[in-house]
């Protein structure tokens, strides 16, 4: 008994292997389809588990593009009765997901972006408005839930990571002077911002939205601001963005 057992383990063991060969030959940029007969391991494993899902061949490495909004604003204590407003902003860029394991549909999310943040303040009836402009790398893990049967054209990504930005440029306007000043400066802000990143993507073949929050844990300030009116402020600034996205993946 012990040796029919291994005979039909090893024969088993063949086919699967075979199949695999050749169903990895028939298919091209990672996408599973069906092609006459269903592969070995995907009819052994619904005759035993009935559920299970074969998403060896299903969406491998992407390459998308991204367009959106940002509604920003900044964190701090001490307004010495500064009221604040959420900035309108708008980011782009490119962004390449790696499939993590053949298995499990479980990806590696990171890419360049432009993003706009800053903030719109007001005291006294004095309007200030803080720009900044940044390159952004995302860094996220990504996990698809499918929710078309078998087909695998609609998922829903929520995701999970974080992000490292540069500040490049950036405005400063107290419209009560009509003066600005550089946004990023010894006197001012710092270029550097980073932090946690948490939202969900809805994908609808390379149609792809995306909704995230990123919340900055980098100390932007490089000054007390006590100019300002920041009568109690504990020299702590971190960004705050909300972005709506949409975007294409190949």
């Amino acid at each position: 008994m012990k040796g029919i057992l291994t005979k039909v383990a090893i024969l088993a063991l063949t086919m699967t292997c075979t199949s695999i060969s050749v169903n990895a030959q028939n298919y091209r940029r990672g996408d599973y389809k069906h092609r006459g007969a269903s592969s070995t391991v995907s009819s052994i494993a619904h005759s035993f588990g009935g559920g299970y899902r074969d998403y060896r061949y299903h969406d491998g490495n992407y390459t998308g593009i991204r367009l959106g909004a940002n509604s920003a604003s900044l964190l701090f204590d001490g307004t010495g009765g500064i009221n604040k407003n959420s900035f309108t902003g708008m980011n782009f860029g490119f962004v390449n997901g790696f499939r993590m394991a053949p298995y499990v549909p479980l990806y590696l999310e990171s890419g360049i972006l432009y993003t706009h943040k800053g903030v719109k303040g007001s005291k006294n009836g004095e309007q200030l408005k803080v720009s900044m402009h940044y390159f952004e790398v995302p860094l996220v893990f990504k996990y698809k839930i499918y929710l078309d049967d078998g087909l695998n054209n609609i998922s829903l990504q929520p995701f999970f990571g974080g992000y490292a930005s540069l500040g490049f440029a950036g405005k400063t306007k107290d419209f009560s002077s009509y003066t600005s000043s550089n946004t990023f400066g010894k006197n001012a802000f710092g270029n550097f911002d980073g932090g946690l990143r948490v939202g969900c993507g809805f994908e609808f073949e390379n149609l792809y939205l995306e909704v995230a929050y990123d919340r900055g844990l980098a100390n932007v300030a490089r000054d007390n601001f006590h100019h300002l009116g920041y009568d109690n402020f504990n020299d702590q600034i971190n960004t705050s963005t909300l972005s709506a996205t949409i975007g294409f993946n190949f």
